[in-house]
């Protein structure tokens, strides 16, 4: 084996070492506390110090009407400050290791969690976010892709919760010009600070009223989702 052969199965190495670690240190409660403290912080820091163009959220905030709020997996890290958090307000989040981390970080952020996904505790969770809207009057955030995607598909649940529920969705989504995009199966956005960005609360659909309307409503979602991303990069850019 050569040298440069060599030193590219080394630094293999080194890096499968370093995710191994990595998921080992998310899965203890205590990092989750620290780096949902560390994250919240950092999110606090970029919205603080973001010239921001706002479209959208100011109808839906004052009127304080329960709601369900869909973006994209990619395109969570602003969503904590699209809404009035005066108001209460819960996000469905996977149970696993880096859901807990994101559970944290939002409860600085003044959100609330539901914990479930369409693979684990998908009926649990349904009956919960259904009792949330109904009774406690409180507004539900959703990634109808994650949280493991595939990326811009919308799954089934946000048609049952609409259906169920009658309650409107509201397509949501951020852009910064300043931005780091991942690698990862959702391209996730991370927004950096000192920048221009975007927030933008794309038009309302109505909920469904008959279990055949699956097909259009989800297509209806899906183009709300995307049409949201692209004004926001639009606006970010100008």
């Amino acid at each position: 084996m050569c040298f440069r052969q060599l030193v590219v199965v080394r630094f293999v190495k080194l890096v499968g070492f370093v995710k191994r670690t990595f998921k080992r240190i998310t899965k203890s409660s205590f990092m989750q506390r620290v780096l949902g403290r560390i994250l919240s912080a950092y999110l606090l820091l970029v919205y603080k110090t973001t010239k921001w163009k706002v479209y959208g959220l100011d109808q839906v905030n004052s009127d304080n009407v329960p709601a369900i709020f869909v973006f994209w997996h990619g395109r969570m890290a602003m969503a904590p400050f699209t809404w009035n958090r005066k108001f209460p307000f819960f996000m469905l989040i996977s149970g696993h290791s880096d859901g807990q981390i994101i559970a944290k970080t939002v409860a600085h952020l003044g959100i609330d969690t539901i914990y479930g996904s369409k693979s684990r505790g998908g009926a649990g969770a349904l009956r919960a976010m259904l009792k949330m809207l109904k009774s406690r009057s409180a507004s539900i955030g959703i990634t109808p892709d994650g949280p493991r995607g595939p990326f811009g598909h919308v799954s089934s649940g946000i048609f049952s919760l609409s259906l169920l529920s009658q309650k409107k969705v509201y397509p949501l989504s951020f852009a910064t010009k300043n931005c780091i995009k991942l690698s990862s199966w959702d391209r996730f956005i991370v927004p950096l600070p000192l920048g221009r960005g975007a927030l933008v609360m794309g038009r309302p659909i109505d909920p469904p009223s008959f279990l055949s309307d699956e097909e259009k409503f989800l297509k209806e979602v899906k183009i709300g989702l995307d049409d949201a991303v692209r004004f926001a990069e639009q606006m970010a850019a100008l």
